[in-house]
């Protein structure tokens, strides 16, 4: 049967032409009642241009996202079609000798809304974040064991069903797929996420691929070791999105004494050892985080007398230590915003943060910075840590503006997939 076709209102395709993916329910034509979870339709202007096509869900405020592909091309074969062009791309950027663990579908970003995908060696993590793609999920496994035939477990994260439920009503927010964890859930979600003792009671993740799931899957990047907890961990199971800025901390640590705020599981702490650092603290409120840190601190053979860990608030730690000041500040915060009305309570938390971490950072020293946010925009976010400088009274410059990593592409018609913001500076007196 051949796919229906939804008209948009006057002036509702401007968004879909510039390349944004989202068609809203209120900018549909007299939608149909009957629209089923996942069904295919076309998209055509109130003048009978066609749009191209996607899928339906309708529970959410998005009624269909738009897949790319060829114009003739139906939906299953867009989705085959992306998922091979994606998984190529990423191929192309990484050496497998060094590098065997990257963000294989970054949903928007590689034409396939509601998808993302990261690997970790042989194994893969898989999020749906729209329920419109449930019916494909068969035809999405297959294509990536097709592209991906080294791959022996496919892992399935479902937290857009826990974000809806969380939400009282299936017409909630869009889910974030980006947005990490805001500080408040900080604590009872890491200590949760990373102690081995509890069951997952997640009646809706599954192993798609595999038997069993293993504790942990192990993986390089850059050539430093790391595991990652697919079941527990944060995201898909690691912070794929800070590869480059890792690599350009590995870069500027060589000789400096290092601290590592909302360090996690360590892995900027590996890349200053990595680089050379005379020695490097972690920060983070979660003892099991830093357990975990520890232990991958020693998967890469770094003496022991060359770190040390906090079980610590960061602003508390920021405020209180004794230590320092440090030659090397990192501090990578949870989402502070995880919507719009938290925009302003956000950038107040920023400066604050950036304005105690100035405050610990030796003259001619360096502080590396990061929004993940998705709500607050860069020119917010680098408003807030010149508001935090300014306070402080000291001399700075900006040395680099970083973002997420290659393998996490944004669609040039799709800003809120701009959701990381790095910045590396140089702290005078």
């Amino acid at each position: 049967m051949s796919p229906r076709t939804l008209i948009l209102k006057k002036d509702k395709e401007f968004s879909l032409l510039r390349g944004h993916p989202w068609i809203y329910r209120e900018a549909v034509k007299e939608p149909p009642p009957d629209l089923a979870m996942g069904e295919e339709v076309i998209l055509r202007s109130h003048k009978g241009f066609d749009l191209g096509c996607g899928y339906v869900d309708p529970d959410s405020p998005i009624l269909v996202r738009r897949v790319e592909g060829a114009a003739n091309a139906d939906l299953r074969a867009r989705l085959c079609d992306r998922i091979a062009a994606a998984v190529a791309l990423r191929r192309s950027l990484f050496d497998e000798k060094t590098t065997n663990a990257w963000r294989a579908i970054n949903g928007e970003g590689d034409g396939i809304p509601g998808l993302v995908v990261d690997r970790y060696g042989t194994a893969l993590s898989l999020q749906i974040y729209s329920l419109g793609l449930e019916p494909y999920l068969d035809i999405i496994v297959t294509a990536l064991r097709k592209a991906l035939p080294e791959v022996t477990l496919i892992r399935r994260r479902d937290q857009v069903r826990r974000a809806r439920t969380a939400a009282g009503s299936s017409h909630g927010h869009a889910f974030d797929p980006h947005s990490r964890l805001s500080k408040t859930n900080e604590t009872s979600d890491r200590s949760r996420k990373t102690g081995k003792d509890q069951k997952n009671t997640e009646d809706h993740d599954a192993l798609l691929l595999g038997r069993t799931m293993p504790p942990f899957v192990a993986f390089s990047e850059n050539g430093m070791k790391f595991r990652a907890d697919l079941v527990g961990g944060q995201k898909t199971g690691f912070f794929l999105d800070q590869r480059d800025n890792r690599d350009l901390i590995r870069r500027v640590a060589r000789g400096r004494r290092c601290a590592n705020v909302c360090g996690y599981t360590g892995a900027f702490t590996v890349a200053a050892l990595a680089g050379g650092a005379k020695s490097c603290v972690t920060v983070d409120i979660a003892e099991p985080a830093l357990r975990e840190a520890e232990k991958i601190i020693q998967l890469n053979g770094f003496a022991a007398a060359k770190h040390d860990f906090i079980t610590a608030d960061m602003f508390k730690f920021l405020e209180n230590t004794k230590n320092g000041p440090y030659d090397l500040l990192i501090v990578d915060p949870p989402s502070m915003a995880k919507s719009r009305r938290d925009v302003p309570l956000a950038l107040k938390a920023y400066t604050r943060l950036n304005r105690l971490a100035f405050s610990r950072v030796a003259p001619g020293g360096l502080l590396f910075t990061a929004s993940c946010s998705a709500q607050v925009g860069r020119d917010d976010f680098i408003s807030a840590v010149t508001d935090a400088l300014r306070s402080t009274g000291r001399f700075a410059r900006f040395l680099v503006e970083s973002h997420h990593a290659p393998d996490h592409p944004i669609a040039v018609g799709h800003p809120e997939g701009r959701y990381l913001h790095g910045l590396l500076i140089e702290v005078g007196p």
